[in-house]
């Protein structure tokens, strides 16, 4: 009988660790974000001047249904950020971009997706205005 029991007991620890070690988004996995901010830049009439990819642009990552962001880059002098080290799961990427309509005359763009086990998902560019 003292052998089942120390069976029992050894089978519900490897339930109870393979339980606690279920992978949520975040950083330490095997895979990678990447993109790029394009910005449109007007003047104070709002007339067109320039376009660009822009360089020190705050970029943001949320893992999965948080309600707040778990990273922050500012984007390279081409415009490119990367998140890496990621588990699979969902994410949102986002950042600010000038809006004169919209409340506090800022609108975010996102992005949300799903990632896959060790890939290196490249996004479509995030267009904001300046």
């Amino acid at each position: 009988m003292a052998r089942f029991i120390k069976f029992l007991s050894f089978i519900l620890l490897l339930i109870g660790l393979a339980v606690s070690c279920e992978v949520t988004e975040g950083e330490g996995g095997t895979s990678s974000i990447s993109g790029k901010v394009f910005v449109r830049d007007f003047d104070m009439d709002g007339e067109f001047k320039e376009e660009y990819y822009g360089g020190e642009w705050a970029v943001y990552i949320i893992y999965g249904d948080d309600t707040i962001y778990g990273d922050r880059m500012d984007t390279h002098f081409d415009g490119s950020y990367r998140f890496s080290s990621l588990y699979p799961g969902e994410y949102t990427i986002y950042t600010y971009s000038k809006c004169l309509s919209c409340p506090g005359e800022v609108e975010v763009k996102s992005v949300s997706v799903i990632l896959d086990r060790n890939e290196d998902l490249v996004l479509e560019d995030l267009v904001v205005e300046d």
